[in-house]
């Protein structure tokens, strides 16, 4: 016995709860991408700086940025100049 109870048939068939579980999907959703959008701006960053730094020249060489918990890694497209990069510009990809 794993100690979770299951909700009850009544519990589920509620459009109080149905509405509930919505919102909770939808708060969960929105943040999942809040967290992305951030992930690509620290690698944008990182990028930039390495770039400042003089680590990198011209397009080679980036930086990336990894979410073991989402399962995704985001990283700069090859062959793009520093110079003209925005953090939208960052490649969001699977670990698969």
């Amino acid at each position: 016995m794993s100690g979770r109870r299951e909700p009850s048939r009544a519990a589920v068939d509620d459009p109080a709860e149905r509405l509930r579980r919505r919102r909770a999907k939808a708060r969960s959703e929105a943040f999942s991408m809040a967290t992305v959008e951030e992930l690509c701006r620290e690698v944008w960053a990182a990028n930039l700086g390495i770039y400042r730094a003089g680590l990198v020249t011209m397009h080679s060489g980036n930086a990336s940025g990894i979410d073991r918990r989402r399962g995704c890694v985001v990283i700069k497209p090859s062959g793009m100049d520093y110079e003209k990069l925005k953090p939208s510009d960052m490649v969001v990809t699977d670990l698969e």
